[in-house]
């Protein structure tokens, strides 16, 4: 949910009902235990919080019994935090890599090289083009 909007606080608390009512459906009389992480998006909007962190922690933690995360990504601001807390949650064991835990943005994964491919006798890259006869 956004903490700057009210309305999608609520909408939290719909989809949550709606999947604990859909998954008590699936074990009839087991209350299941579902893992589920509330994440308060936009904690740089400290001007405009509506939902503040100490109601949406009661809420959330307490009454919910679910996990809390705020959360900026603007400022990429505890976005590795969220999985953890749903790792910890579904009781996955896990490890975080050290680039990661120290919020290091990522490296590119291909290098850049051409895309077409290179003529074998002259090292240039192939036209896109044939000769029709």
């Amino acid at each position: 949910f956004s903490v700057d909007d009210s309305e999608t606080f609520e909408e939290v608390r719909r989809l949550r009902e709606l999947i604990l009512e859909i998954k008590s459906s699936d074990n009839n009389d087991i209350q299941p235990v579902i893992p589920i992480c509330v994440v308060g998006n936009k904690s740089d909007f400290d001007d405009k919080r509506v939902i503040r962190k100490e109601v949406a922690e009661s809420v959330i933690c307490l009454d919910w019994e679910n996990g809390y995360v705020e959360c900026s990504a603007k400022e990429n601001k505890n976005v590795v935090k969220i999985f953890q807390e749903l790792m910890i949650q579904a009781k996955v064991p896990y490890d975080v890599g050290p680039a990661i835990a120290n919020g290091k943005p990522r490296r590119s994964s291909l290098p850049e090289c051409p895309t077409s491919p290179v003529s074998k006798d002259k090292g240039m890259p192939k036209r896109n083009s044939c000769a029709v006869s």
